[in-house]
């Protein structure tokens, strides 16, 4: 099973370009705050050229702040009803593109296999979307990569940050009213 890929960008020019937009940190809540997608697409030329270089332009953007994090945090971002496991399946909101930003060094993102265990179905953040954490569940890790440059990934495959590190770690997360299936697939 694919639950990530790496993306070729311009990732220092696209976070210079973002660093005029972003220049606050301190406003962003744990967990996601929502922003305009049209201010970020603004702000960064490289990335909206980016996007449309992609064949795909995101509907929604925030920035995740993750502080220490563990496996006990393993949840499916519950943007879909059941995960989703193939490109066959149509679908909404079950692929993002994530773009490191800041502090993304010595973290990693986890996938997991559910053996067994609870699920709990909670709300996360100010954006009433609900979220099924694995956290006390039996899992199996299956894969991992560092957010060193951007990466699309299955959101429906329960994962979990893990930052061990003393600083909140902040990355900006993309997603599309028709999941652009064609850059997550080798055909």
């Amino acid at each position: 099973m694919i639950t990530y890929k790496y993306l070729d960008a311009e990732l220092e020019k696209i976070q210079a370009e973002l660093s005029s937009y972003i220049t606050d940190f301190g406003i962003y809540q744990l967990g996601f705050t929502k922003l305009p997608i049209n201010g970020i697409l603004n702000a960064s030329i490289t990335l909206t050229n980016w996007f449309k270089s992609l064949n795909c332009m995101p509907t929604s953007s925030y920035m995740i702040k993750t502080h220490v994090s563990t496996k006990e945090n393993a949840h499916v971002d519950n943007w879909v009803e059941n995960p989703v496991w193939n490109k066959s399946t149509i679908s909404k909101y079950v692929l993002a593109i994530n773009i490191p930003i800041k502090n993304t060094e010595g973290t990693h993102t986890d996938f997991y296999e559910y053996i067994d265990g609870p699920v709990k179905n909670m709300e996360f953040g100010r954006h009433n979307i609900i979220y099924r954490f694995y956290g006390h569940a039996n899992l199996k890790e299956i894969d991992r990569y560092s957010l060193s440059k951007p990466v699309i990934l299955n959101t429906t495959v329960p994962h979990s940050v893990i930052n061990n590190t003393d600083k909140d770690r902040f990355v900006l997360t993309f997603r599309f009213e028709t999941d652009p299936w064609h850059l997550f697939y080798y055909d």
